[in-house]
């Protein structure tokens, strides 16, 4: 992992001032630079200024304007203030899954049928919300302002791999297949392939 360049940080604080007052402007300012608060970062700070570790801590938890860990590439902002709802923000809101493939992104998705209610039944559309570590479904978690998703890590398609392969361990080919329909002898295909198994 790359160092992080903390030359920045000695001209946020001259021009903001080292005093426990300037706390909130100078993580903003970190924020701004950096798109999160490295640790390295703060660790800095507290070393020229007279702001404690605890103090930075408790700022930097106490709101949600901070971030610990870097964003993404892409952020989903989607605005529920009174003005907003007003004028049809819950009709913008839409699923996880909806608002990556718009962005681009590519979320695999097997049971997810647009224009219906999610069944959520494959999980191979899971990702992780960086918030809370928890893996959700994308195609039936709504997108909320600020939140901020792991669609491409490895752990992500590590479980989607494996949810991949729970579903196929499961499946005996019990779907009625094209060969099938248009076999001349009528075979039952998903009669057959747990006896080939068993061989």
């Amino acid at each position: 992992m790359a160092e992080t360049d903390l030359s920045v940080i000695d001209g946020i604080v001259e021009q903001l001032g080292g005093s426990r007052d300037a706390v909130i402007p100078i993580l903003q300012a970190i924020q701004e630079h950096y798109r999160y608060l490295p640790e390295a970062a703060l660790a800095k700070v507290c070393e020229i200024t007279d702001i404690t570790p605890a103090a930075i801590t408790g700022v930097s938890t106490f709101y949600d304007q901070f971030r610990h860990r870097p964003l993404g590439e892409h952020v989903i902002r989607v605005c529920h203030g009174t003005a907003c709802h007003v004028k049809g923000a819950p009709l913008v809101t839409e699923a996880l899954l909806d608002a990556a493939r718009k962005l681009g992104i590519d979320i695999p998705a097997l049971c997810f049928l647009p224009g219906h209610d999610p069944s959520t039944s494959c999980m191979v559309c899971v990702v992780k919300l960086a918030g809370s570590g928890r893996f959700v479904p994308s195609c039936a978690t709504t997108a909320v302002d600020g939140m901020e998703v792991e669609s491409e890590t490895d752990e992500v398609r590590h479980l989607r791999r494996a949810n991949l392969e729970l579903l196929l361990s499961d499946h005996l080919g019990d779907c009625i297949g094209p060969c099938h329909e248009i076999c001349p002898a009528k075979m039952n295909i998903p009669l057959m392939l747990p006896l080939r198994s068993a061989c």
